[in-house]
């Protein structure tokens, strides 16, 4: 536990645990749980109540909203239809600066990027993909495939069977 004793003149610039629980929007027993972790420092009063900083607090403050500035894309890379192509994707993304987190499918086709925008934009992260070979679909990619012909055979071949009979079931 960090115990110090605090000239009363910084006491205008302490807050108790229900203020900083109301900033951080967490409860004051979470408050407390923090300062025995070792997560927030405090100071103790002579009553034996925790105080805590308030430049600590909004300095922690600023920098959990600096982190919590996150943008997220998800992409449809048609060309990455197999595990080595979603490994290839995703080293690269990972390996630029900026990006927080890559998600990748190769079963449903898609990337999920995080990233900072402070650093790198979502068009510069598409940029990346399509520098590597791996364009998104485009909308005009997603619309629906026109319909086709359906093939001949099927028409020469009737009724098909497309009920399970009991019999041959269980046997």
């Amino acid at each position: 536990m960090n115990h110090q004793l605090t000239p009363l003149s910084d006491m205008d610039s302490l807050l108790s645990r229900a203020e900083v629980a109301q900033m951080f929007n967490v409860s004051p027993s979470t408050v407390t749980r923090w300062a025995e972790e070792g997560r927030l420092v405090c100071v103790r009063t002579l009553g034996g109540h925790r105080r805590y900083r308030k430049e600590s607090i909004l300095r922690l403050l600023r920098t959990l909203s600096k982190e919590a500035s996150v943008e997220t894309i998800v992409l449809e890379i048609p060309r990455m239809y197999g595990d080595h192509h979603a490994m290839a994707v995703r080293q690269m993304l990972v390996q630029t600066p900026g990006i927080k987190d890559v998600w990748v499918s190769a079963a449903f086709q898609k990337v999920q990027v995080k990233f900072d925008p402070d650093v790198i934009q979502g068009s510069q992260v598409i940029m990346r993909l399509v520098d590597a070979g791996y364009p998104p679909a485009t909308t005009r990619d997603n619309a629906p495939a026109a319909p086709t012909c359906k093939d001949p055979a099927w028409d020469q071949m009737g009724l098909r069977m497309t009920q399970t009979y009991r019999a041959g079931a269980q046997g």
